[in-house]
């Protein structure tokens, strides 16, 4: 079943979306200095490279205190990586510690609130586009799922699209961060409600969507896009899985046994490329996705064609991957630098934007012990971007 929104009064056109988010600079008043290169995806202009800004706003391991907020990204930070050639940062939110507890009209926790705004101040001095992206965490969903909980959803979106729209920097402002558990239906109904709401606070400027679960291909391309023209459709793009989350506990408990391992790979390294983990269940599914040539860049090349093919049907919905990354813990650097140059060149050919998954040495960012006050020069040159 595919869900559509209704058309709305001043909806922005979908020709203006590219004029909008290319020009975004402009419509904010800020005067931008960093320059996308020819080589940069035409029409997304400052959404062309980026880098996801994890564990500030979203994903704490201090809480959110002040000196949180006010600390954890300085404007040294930002302007390293304005002057490397990125060209925006994803910010992710947590929605339970940008408002108040308890039912009724959403309230904001004032103090996380003026962060924010100071945070966006920071970003745009720095020559920076920013995506304000919803980033609830785990569990913290599963409310979605019902009615109270997606009222709420969309309420609280109402509120800060009125916030993020009355602020003199602007954003773009992304939905949901995976929408796991909410896929097909359910979610692109809830998604509709929150863009409405969105528009309905006078936010007029770009807006990010995406398709449900673990904001993957398949629920995106199964589905028509919304009668918003100023909408781009977000993926995050991690496959093979086994590869990019080797190591990982947080994730599909086969990856976490799994150390080693190469990539490319072709059908004829299964045997050997599965000894990468002395599990038996991981070595049977390892040992079969390398077999059906799951392992190999033409892999990743017929799904991003069938999502090229989707945008284009549609016509040309522009596409931002919004995450991709190997974790760096036990993947070979090598393989894993491999696997970001191939990604990264293949959305660049589509013309599609992108964010790097993370902005610390978590996934190889930032060089091992560095702190972040340097980032990893092989990464910069898988990124095609300028020296640190």
């Amino acid at each position: 079943m595919t869900v559509r929104s209704a058309p709305g009064a001043g909806m922005p056109s979908r020709r203006s979306v590219v004029r909008t988010i290319g020009g975004f600079a402009a419509v904010a008043g800020i005067g931008f200095s960093g320059a996308v290169s020819a080589s940069a995806p035409d029409g997304l202009g400052k959404l062309a490279r980026g880098v996801n800004l994890s564990h500030w706003f979203a994903q704490s391991f201090e809480g959110y205190g002040a000196g949180h907020l006010k600390t954890f990204v300085t404007s040294d930070d930002l302007r390293l990586l304005s002057e490397a050639g990125f060209t925006h940062v994803r910010l992710g939110v947590e929605p339970d510690a940008l408002f108040q507890s308890g039912d009724g009209e959403p309230q904001f926790v004032e103090p996380v609130l003026e962060a924010l705004g100071r945070a966006l101040d920071m970003i745009a001095r720095a020559g920076l586009a920013v995506v304000v992206d919803m980033h609830p965490v785990g569990a913290s969903k599963n409310p979605l799922q019902t009615p109270a909980g997606a009222a709420t959803f969309v309420a609280r979106w109402s509120k800060l699209a009125g916030a993020v729209a009355a602020h003199p920097i602007g954003a773009v402002l992304e939905i949901l961060n995976e929408p796991e558990p909410l896929a097909g239906p359910a979610w692109w109904t809830l998604q509709a409600r929150a863009l409405e709401a969105i528009r309905s606070a006078g936010a007029k400027g770009p807006v990010i969507a995406n398709g449900g679960g673990w904001s993957g291909i398949d629920d995106l391309v199964a589905h028509t896009p919304y009668h918003d023209g100023a909408v781009v459709y977000t993926v995050h793009c991690y496959a093979p899985l086994l590869f990019t989350h080797q190591g990982a506990t947080w994730t599909w408990d086969v990856a976490r046994s799994i150390a080693g391992l190469g990539w490319p790979l072709d059908r004829g390294q299964a045997e050997a490329a599965s000894a990468a983990t002395s599990d038996p269940r991981a070595r049977g599914f390892l040992h079969d996705q390398i077999a059906d040539g799951s392992f190999t860049a033409s892999a990743l090349e017929v799904q991003y064609d069938r999502l090229s093919h989707w945008a284009q049907s549609h016509g040309d919905v522009p596409i931002y991957v919004g995450e991709f990354g190997v974790y760096a813990k036990t993947a070979p650097v090598a393989a894993r630098i491999a696997w970001v140059r191939a990604s990264r060149r293949a959305y660049e050919q589509r013309g599609w934007g992108w964010a790097l998954w993370d902005d610390s040495d978590s996934f190889g960012f930032r060089s091992p012990g560095a702190g972040r006050g340097a980032i990893d020069a092989a990464m910069l040159d898988a990124l095609g971007v300028g020296a640190s």
